[in-house]
C-alpha cells in the first residue's frame, strides 16, 4: 500500500472525483490523538467528502451524520494498484481522520498517473 500527498489546491476536485466513485460504499472512520485512538464507526455507508475553500471546511457525510474538519492541514490518500483503500487527513490540532473503504474503490481513472510518482510526492 502506497500514500500520497494532495496538493491543497487540488483537494476539492479530487474529493469530489472520489465522493462521486464511492457514493453508498461503505467507510470505517477512526480519530487519532494524543490521548488515542476513537473509533467514530465501524461500518457506515458513505455519502460525499467536501472541501470548502472559502473558509477551509471539510466535511464527511456518512451513515447520515455530517463530520467537520475545520482548517486541515494535510490530505492524503492511501492506494494500492488502481484501488484508493483510504483517506488520511490531519487537522491543525495534529488528529488525524483515518477513512478506511470497505471494501477499497476501484479508480483506474484517477489512480494511474499518481501510482507511478514516489510515495513523498505530491499529487498535481
Amino acid at each position: 500500500m502506497q500514500s500520497l500527498v494532495l496538493k491543497k489546491e487540488r483537494w476539492k476536485d479530487i474529493l469530489d472525483h472520489l465522493s462521486t466513485a464511492a457514493a453508498n460504499e461503505h467507510i470505517k472512520i477512526e480519530v487519532v490523538r494524543e490521548a488515542g485512538t476513537q473509533s467514530v464507526n465501524g461500518n457506515m455507508e458513505f455519502g460525499k467528502l467536501r472541501f470548502d475553500t472559502k473558509c477551509a471546511l471539510l466535511s464527511i457525510h456518512a451513515g447520515g451524520t455530517v463530520y467537520f474538519i475545520r482548517y486541515p492541514q494535510e490530505i492524503a490518500i492511501t492506494y494500492s494498484a488502481n484501488d484508493v483503500t483510504g483517506i488520511e487527513i490531519i487537522e491543525r490540532n495534529d488528529a488525524r481522520w483515518l477513512i478506511t473503504f470497505l471494501p477499497p474503490v476501484h479508480l483506474p481513472l484517477l489512480l494511474p498517473s499518481i501510482s507511478r510518482k514516489k510515495p513523498s510526492e505530491r499529487a498535481e
